[in-house]
């Protein structure tokens, strides 16, 4: 009996573990997920329960990433150009945990990219201009249950909150996650399959039990038992293997004396190559700034390297920007920034030395 109780709080503890963006691999070029979250909390209340899917593609490189959905009613499909940290962040509208339902990776992954650029730029204009609708449908998770259908290789199962992702006057054929069926009308439908249990759809809401992971689905409310949340991002992170770290002087805002003015001017050292990375941080590290720098030879024999700095803020939440720079052979300086971090204004110089280098000068300055 003893046993018996382990094994099944195993597996109620294996029902609650959900994979998240931060778990995505480093080493791939390629990679296709599949990813859904809460609505955000500052939508009408009758929508919080409901769930919003899309898919986040890295094309070649950590500094190519791509999101693909259907934003709102009047956005239409969309495919643009995020940073990494947008892409491996486990939290999307500051508060609402993202879950990861498939991933694809390496060649497999390239070839659902351009179907799904494809397709998205088919379907964008079906779902701008009156074509939305969040309840029952079409939304988008009804364009994601469309690219599916479109591209056999994208295969995984839905979260049951994800209303819109039967609409249907009527359809039969093969489950979202390839391993079953499913018979759908508007007003009811089915599915049984391996990954998805056994559903029923009644006004785009679903009722279902799944096997493995063991979950109970009831409209409106997470799967039981219920998911594990993230673990909220910290402020401040450990620098990474090779990153510089330049600390400038703050005080917290409880000081009852006035900050002290500053201005730090400082040379990055040994020169920037491609993949080092810089980090910014005042002495409490609240907040920060990281930039990892990418250059490539440049082809204009005006230009030593084009550079493409990717950076992510850390100050009242977390943004990520990207900033493409060409550094002149004649040596003209080009900036990135200002930013504004707790107590003080960075900016980044860098400029192209006559020996290939680039030198870089990283200018804080109190507030």
């Amino acid at each position: 009996m003893h046993n018996l109780a382990l094994m099944l709080v195993l597996v109620l503890l294996s029902a609650c573990r959900v994979a998240r963006p931060s778990e995505l691999p480093n080493d791939q070029d390629w990679i296709v997920a599949v990813k859904s979250c809460g609505i955000p909390q500052w939508m009408p209340w009758y929508s919080h329960s409901a769930e919003h899917t899309w898919i986040d593609m890295k094309e070649g490189d950590e500094m190519t990433w791509s999101r693909v959905e259907v934003a709102g009613k009047f956005s239409g499909a969309t495919l643009e150009r995020i940073g990494a940290h947008s892409a491996r962040h486990d939290l999307r509208w500051s508060d609402e945990p993202v879950r990861v339902h498939a991933v694809f990776f390496g060649q497999e992954a390239s070839r659902i990219q351009r179907q799904v650029a494809h397709l998205t730029r088919q379907l964008g204009a079906r779902y701008a201009d009156g074509g939305y609708e969040a309840w029952p449908g079409p939304n988008s998770n009804t364009f994601l249950r469309e690219l599916s259908q479109e591209i056999p290789e994208l295969a995984f199962a839905f979260d049951h909150n994800a209303v819109g992702k039967d609409y249907t006057w009527f359809d039969a054929g093969l489950a979202p996650s390839r391993t079953g069926v499913h018979l759908d009308t508007w007003p009811i439908g089915a599915t049984i399959a391996a990954k998805e249990g056994l559903e029923l759809h009644f006004l785009q809401l679903t009722f279902g039990l799944s096997v493995w992971p063991p979950r109970l689905k009831l409209p409106l409310l997470p799967a039981i038992p219920w998911e594990r949340a993230p673990e909220p991002e910290p402020a401040s992170r450990a620098p990474a293997d090779g990153e510089q770290v330049i600390v400038y002087p703050f005080d917290d805002a409880d000081s009852a004396s006035e900050p002290a003015k500053f201005e730090m001017m400082v040379s990055v050292q040994p020169p920037i190559t491609s993949g080092r990375s810089l980090r910014v941080e005042s002495s409490t590290a609240h907040t920060w700034l990281s930039v990892v720098f990418k250059l490539t030879p440049s082809t204009d024999p005006a230009m030593l390297h084009s550079v493409r700095a990717e950076t992510v803020v850390h100050w009242m939440g977390s943004t990520d920007l990207v900033f493409p720079i060409d550094l002149r052979r004649d040596g003209l300086l080009e900036s990135i920034g200002p930013f504004a971090l707790d107590g003080a204004i960075v900016s980044i110089q860098l400029r192209a030395m006559p020996d290939g280098t680039v030198d870089t000068l990283v200018s804080v300055k109190s507030k």
